[in-house]
């Protein structure tokens, strides 16, 4: 190690006396101005753009004649961005920049062309602006099938006439999956908008977001839908008016939902969100999700309130909010259930003439029969027919007879037993001389099923028959198929409002509903509704001349038949709820009549209002009653806000009885202003004297200080005693008293630093014998920071609180060579693709085909969350370098620091409960962590000679549905590059590194071992258009706990030849051959561990291979041809390449 350390300082010392400018793809300035002055020999990329180190959305710049123009103010910003020389060509990198060795001395490859045409130029699309890329590529191998892939993202706009105008979003990744929800604004990975505007029209075709006008009272619509839209303004019944009309027709992508999640005392989530037709695995559209707290509507993204997981329909509230048993939360959500295709035709029309408004609407969606995304017999359709429309759904068998196919899940039919009874029942077989079933397993809830998923480690998911216990199922799955009923809705809503020369307005709306439940049998499942409101509001009528009174009033009487049915809720989510009924996602039909009031009054700083109903429901529900509140508000030093709220109804059987009082006081003559709150709610369904049933009851008192509505600091600091009530023998009878203190803040100090903190502490104290006494904390901060005119750079953010670990099994799906993150290897020669034979890929030559899907499932356990994301930035003053000898040593140096925790876990100890480092990561207590740390140091970035020193620590542990699977990786590397002339670059990298893997379900999956090599290597470069690379590369790895008699080791020496060759901007060919000698101790050759120390490969002589061609055929039209293969010793070679077409704008 001496030679080692000597190394080092040597090379350090060397590295900072000299320098070199070098050629980066990338930019960064520090501004304060709101504009930035780009040259014109550059052209920037758009999506690169960084303010602050953080991503730039579309929304915060924007380019203006070689400007650059920022939407914030005149903070010091450091900004950042990625960009291509005009009329210059560098070579692309195949992989990403951090699989490189940073400290590699490229030279800038400068080499004029002629001018030529662009791409709007050559297709005929001159004058329009076209931003973005696309790519198509085909790809394929020996013994396998030819994969098509696809990645589109564009933006065109512009003039296409004096008078027409084109805007188009065209964006298509080819990904199955719906983006992440944790920002608050989502990346459409596969979307196409294309509109044509005209002054008299504008045509929209393809993704379209469809939305009712908000004056429709029955009609209620928010879609995403795929197809033609029209509007105009010009179809007018009156010169005079004026007039606007929309039309669409589509599919639509999905169906709407609404569901009110049974919150967990302090559990933050996950939450899953199940279909409206009790569907229990469903995913959800993204962006379509309104998620209301209590009444409030949340906003979705990690530094709002909540994220979301679309594929899984999985949603996790964030420590700002805090969720108890009692909380009330409703979600809207559009989802796809991949049943049958639906058509879908919307209507808008408004009209004005003089003071009269007229409106009509329609909406029509349909399921296609003719068109179902899954294959149904005309059996199976009959028996669909018969289905018990109250449902929903339907079941139909999924047992089909099949012939033997590799890697196919396929089943035998068996007979056994059960109290003299006999049963029949299907199990996985690999059996060719049987008689085979191919089956459908559909969830059917617990203890509802034969069925379970099984252990095995193949990769597939199998089935598993478990045999009943004293007559009753114990699984979850059936060999059935759950279809959604196929169903076609109409609504017209027509009305109108004409408003007098006093402001006042009567208006009236009327609409006819007719829905088909079961398009399969429309003859008795069809039924048709009606439903009208009139109302009158007053205009504001003023009483006096100084501070004079303003009153408003109004009232309405709405009817609904017992058949209307509407497209979507066309009331607030708990509007049943607070008529005292248990809220449902589906709208509750019945013979309705409610008659409303309200009065307004407002004078000096006061304002009060009072509302009325009455409401008679029939049906299902079934209620008399009414509703009153009064509400009284008060603003200045003294701010008041009160209310009071009464409703009480009677059914056949049940009372409801429901009453609230809220007053809050604020004192805000103060900079820190004191305040109260006191809140009381009291439901409570009586039959009989005896209370059944009771939503809330419940007081409280809060006390708080306040400073709000300040541009550099806001502060709240509450305290809050509640009691709550529960009926118990037909009384209420004390539940439990909770104390509930808080405190968040938020801090903007020099400029752009800023630090937001949020601390919650609950204790509850329970009254009742049944239940301990329970503490929650929860809490998150949030702090950038930019010191010494942005030299030092620092993002943190850490959030703890109580959440969910959800259970699941996995599988590995089949993708397009090269697209994936993991490939197989038949380890075992049996032909069957097992979970312990597919393996994480990060070398050139892999296959990288398959990717790690996971299982949906219902298995949750309760556990502590916490989460930590860490980055800091050290670059020392470039102006150093003009000042004493040590100052321009220093100067030379940066560094970077980041750090990614996340952990889920069940310790007792608060210490422990809180930690995101994993303090005692063998602990099952541990359910989960995954993190990520990676420190690097740079001297003389960019010179003749540098150095960087990385040290990287990864962790991934997980709980799974058969016990944990946990992977580690800790990483040292020691890269120098030494440029000696003009023609020739010294290359040397050490590596050090330490692997283990564990796994409670796949046994071979424990192992461990260590590694550490050396690769030194010689650049030549001729002139500018000629570069190769020659490299050695040594390393040894050895197996943890090996004897000393006998070490289980691999060496593996590479000799590697890599060359790349420039033809003016047109061509580029780059060539790579590497002979690699693997010796292996190792007594099992076929194992897991062996494929991971022999990176894919075999022992004894390896040849690997790679040719890549780009070629510019027109424009901004780039061809892309790639040839890759791998021989091994007793194996074919394997082969495989892809041709892609791809352009930049």
């Amino acid at each position: 190690m001496k030679w080692c350390i000597t190394y080092i300082v040597v090379v350090g010392l060397i590295s900072i006396l000299l320098t070199n400018n070098l050629y980066a793809q990338q930019m960064c300035l520090e501004v304060e101005s709101s504009s930035v002055q780009i040259p014109d020999s550059i052209i920037v990329i758009p999506n690169s753009i960084t303010i602050n180190n953080s991503l730039a959305s579309k929304e915060d710049f924007q380019f203006n004649n070689g400007l650059l123009i920022l939407k914030e103010d005149n903070r010091l910003k450091r900004v950042c961005f990625d960009y291509l020389k005009k009329r210059t060509e560098f070579v692309k990198p195949v992989l990403s920049a951090n699989l490189y060795d940073s400290t590699v001395l490229f030279k800038p490859q400068f080499i004029n062309e002629q001018e030529h045409k662009n791409t709007q130029e050559l297709l005929g699309l001159d004058g329009i602006e076209i931003e973005g890329a696309f790519l198509r590529s085909v790809s394929g191998g020996q013994n396998r099938g030819a994969y098509m892939h696809s990645a589109m993202d564009l933006k065109l706009t512009g003039q296409l006439s004096d008078d027409l105008y084109l805007n188009a979003t065209l964006t298509d990744q080819q990904l199955p999956f719906e983006p992440e929800g944790n920002t608050q604004r989502l990346q459409d990975f596969d979307r196409v908008n294309i509109q044509l505007i005209h002054d008299n029209w504008t045509l929209q075709g393809g993704d379209i977001g469809i939305r009712s006008a908000k004056d429709f009272n029955f009609l209620r619509y928010d879609r995403l839908v795929q197809g033609v839209g029209i509007s105009t303004p010009r179809l007018t019944l009156d010169s005079t008016g004026s007039s606007s009309t929309s039309v669409v027709s589509s599919i639509s992508r999905s169906k709407v939902g609404t569901q009110t999640l049974k919150p967990i005392e302090g559990v933050l989530g996950p939450y899953r969100i199940e279909g409206p037709q009790n569907e229990p695995f469903i995913f959800l559209i993204a962006g379509s999700e309104r998620v209301y707290l209590n009444g409030e509507l949340l906003k979705r993204g990690l530094e709002h309130d909540y994220i979301i997981d679309y594929n899984a329909a999985e949603i996790t509230f964030n420590a700002s909010l805090y969720i108890s048993k009692f909380s009330q939360i409703l979600i809207e959500f559009e989802y796809s259930d991949q049943q049958f295709g639906r058509n879908v035709t919307a209507l808008d029309h408004h009209q004005t003439i003089g003071n009269l408004k007229v409106r009509v609407g329609y909406f029509q969606e349909n399921d296609n029969i003719n068109n179902p995304l899954t294959d149904l017999s005309q059996a199976e359709m009959e028996s669909l027919a018969n289905a018990e429309t109250s449902l929903g759904y339907g079941y139909i068998e999924a047992i089909d007879s099949a012939t033997f196919v590799e890697n196919k899940v396929l089943y035998e039919k068996n007979d056994t037993l059960i109290n003299s009874e006999q049963i029949t029942y299907y199990r996985y077989s690999r059996n060719k001389d049987a008689t085979l079933y191919n089956i459908n397993f559909s969830f059917v809830g617990e203890g509802n099923g034969n069925y379970i998923i099984s252990s095995s480690n193949t990769n597939q998911k199998i089935y598993e028959w478990i045999a009943p216990s004293d007559g009753k199922s114990v699984g979850n799955y059936a060999p059935v198929r759950k279809i959604a009923l196929p169903q076609q809705r109409k609504l017209l809503n027509i009305g109108a409002s004409y408003q007098f020369k006093n402001q006042d307005e009567l208006s009236f709306d009327y609409a006819k509903s007719e829905q088909t439940r079961n398009r399969f049998n429309p003859e008795h499942t069809q039924i048709d509704g009606n439903a009208f409101i009139i109302g009158y509001e007053s205009g504001e009528k003023k009483i006096g001349n100084d501070n004079p009174l303003s009153i408003k009033y109004g009232i309405s009487y709405e009817y609904l038949d017992s058949a209307f049915q509407p497209i979507q809720n066309f009331r607030a989510l708990d509007f049943n709820r607070e008529w005292g009924v248990n809220q449902s996602g589906q709208y509750q039909a019945g013979e309705e009549q409610l008659l409303s009031g309200n009065l307004n009054v407002t004078f000096h700083n006061n304002r009060i209002e009072y509302t009325n109903s009455l409401r008679e429901k029939l049906g299902e529900i079934n209620l008399n009653g009414t509703q009153q509140s009064i509400s009284y508000a008060h603003t200045g030093d003294f701010a008041v806000q009160s209310s009071l709220y009464s409703m009480s109804s009677k059914s056949k059987v049940l009372n409801n009885d429901w009453k609230k009082a809220f007053a809050q006081i604020t004192y805000n003559k103060w900079a820190i202003s004191p305040g109260y709150i006191f809140d009381f709610q009291r439901h409570s369904q009586v039959k009989e004297d005896s209370i059944q049933l009771s939503f809330q009851n419940y007081y409280s008192q809060e006390a708080f200080l306040q400073k709000q509505d300040s541009g550099n600091w806001n502060f709240r600091l509450s305290h809050q005693i509640r009691s709550d009530f529960i009926p118990e023998e037909g009384k209420f009878k004390p539940f439990e008293l909770s104390q509930t203190t808080q405190m968040k803040q938020s801090l903007r100090y020099d400029g752009s630093n800023n630090i937001e903190l949020n601390i919650l502490r609950r204790a509850i104290e329970q009254k009742h014998e049944s239940a301990d006494s329970e503490d929650f904390y929860q809490g998150s901060i949030n702090w950038n920071a930019y010191f010494w005119q942005g030299n030092i750079t620092q993002q943190f953010f850490y959030q703890t609180g109580s959440g969910r670990v959800l259970q699941r099994s996995y599988f590995f799906q089949e993708v397009a060579l090269g697209l994936g993150t993991h490939s197989w290897s038949d380890l075992n020669a049996n032909g069957e693709k097992e979970l312990e034979e597919f393996f994480e890929d990060e070398t050139t030559y892999g296959d990288r085909n398959y990717i790690k899907v996971f299982n949906f499932s219902n298995s949750y356990q309760t556990a502590y969350n916490n989460q930590l994301r860490y980055l800091l930035s050290l670059k020392l003053p470039n102006s150093w370098r003009k000042s004493s000898l040590l100052l321009n040593m220093l100067s030379r140096v940066s560094g970077q620091f980041q750090a990614n925790l996340e952990n889920k876990n069940t310790f007792d100890a608060w210490h422990d409960k809180v930690n995101p480092f994993d303090a005692i990561e063998k602990s099952e207590s541990l359910l989960s962590s995954r993190d990520f740390v990676k420190s690097s140091v740079f001297l003389n970035r960019g010179g003749k000679l540098n150095t960087s020193f990385n040290w990287t620590k990864s962790e991934r542990k997980q709980l799974l549905l058969n016990g944990f699977d946990q992977n580690k990786k800790d990483v040292f590397n020691w890269q120098s590059s030494l440029n000696i002339t003009n023609d020739w670059d010294l290359l040397f990298t050490y590596h050090e590194a330490q692997n283990s893997s564990s796994s409670e379900l796949l046994e071979s999956r424990n192992y461990a071992y260590g590694s550490n090599g050396v690769t030194p290597k010689v650049q030549w470069q001729h002139y500018k258009n000629w570069r190769v690379t020659f490299g050695y590369e040594y390393t040894s790895k050895l197996k943890d706990n090996s004897s000393e008699e006998k070490q289980e080791g691999v060496i593996i020496q590479k000799i590697d030849l890599n060359t790349k060759w420039i033809k003016t901007t047109a061509t580029m060919l780059e060539a790579s051959l590497g002979f690699i000698q693997l010796n292996s101790s190792l007594e099992d050759k076929q194992s897991p561990l062996a494929y991971e120390m022999f990176e894919g490969l075999r022992a004894g002589d390896n040849v690997v291979w790679n040719v890549n061609l780009r070629k510019k055929i027109i424009g901004d039209l780039n061809l892309n041809v790639s040839y890759n293969g791998r021989k091994t010793p007793d194996n074919r070679a394997v082969q495989f390449g892809s041709v892609q077409l791809s352009a930049l704008f």
